[in-house]
């Protein structure tokens, strides 16, 4: 629909003058929608990648060193050959990033990520990060899928509180009844299972 009724600009364009607002809002609009389509189909591991690039090399090499002979201490000696070698890591990796308090500070690498780069978010990343600040690590009894089978329906032993979690490659495989040790990672008004299930 145009609206020609509008007041008519001074150029030799003669162009209605909202039309010609319209037009640029809609530009700046097409620009912001694009960056913020982007965000939204990134998955939780697109968003941790900047974390584990950060806390696992440079100045915090030393840091990730420290915290996997902790793991293992606790956990017992892994292996490459070992078939549990990745999920292992992956768990290390979760400890690490959300659990542990770094020896420099008194937060883990989540926290601290989030803290020195508040100003910098935009308003879809800042809700993820501080989402990644309230991860649930706990042991789940898997209960049934929900009716339109998007969803699991875990219930925390612990806890005793019912979540409900995304559909993913992490839950292939578990069945009604199964018991298990995982991390909830809350992301976009969703629980997804990490990697280090």
């Amino acid at each position: 629909m145009r609206l020609w009724f509008c007041f008519k600009s001074s150029d030799s364009m003669n162009k209605p003058v909202f039309m010609l607002s319209f037009e640029c809002f809609k530009q700046e609009n097409l620009k912001k929608r694009s960056a913020k389509s982007k965000e939204m189909i990134m998955t939780y591991l697109d968003y941790l990648e900047p974390l584990v690039q950060k806390f696992t090399s440079g100045e915090y090499q030393r840091e990730v060193c420290q915290a996997r002979e902790e793991y293992l201490e606790k956990a017992g000696a892994v292996y490459e050959e070992d078939h549990e070698f990745e999920p292992r890591m992956d768990i290390l990796i979760d400890w690490y990033l959300f659990d542990r308090n770094l020896s420099c500070s008194n937060l883990s690498p989540i926290q601290l990520y989030c803290e020195e780069n508040k100003n910098r978010f935009s308003e879809i990343q800042s809700c993820v990060y501080q989402d990644f600040c309230t991860t649930i690590y706990s042991i789940f009894s898997f209960k049934r899928t929900t009716w339109i089978r998007k969803k699991l329906v875990l219930f925390d032993l612990l806890s005793h509180q019912t979540y409900y979690v995304k559909k993913s490659e992490m839950t292939q495989g578990l069945v009604p009844g199964d018991i298990f040790e995982a991390r909830l990672i809350p992301f976009q008004r969703n629980f997804e299972l990490s990697k280090g299930i």
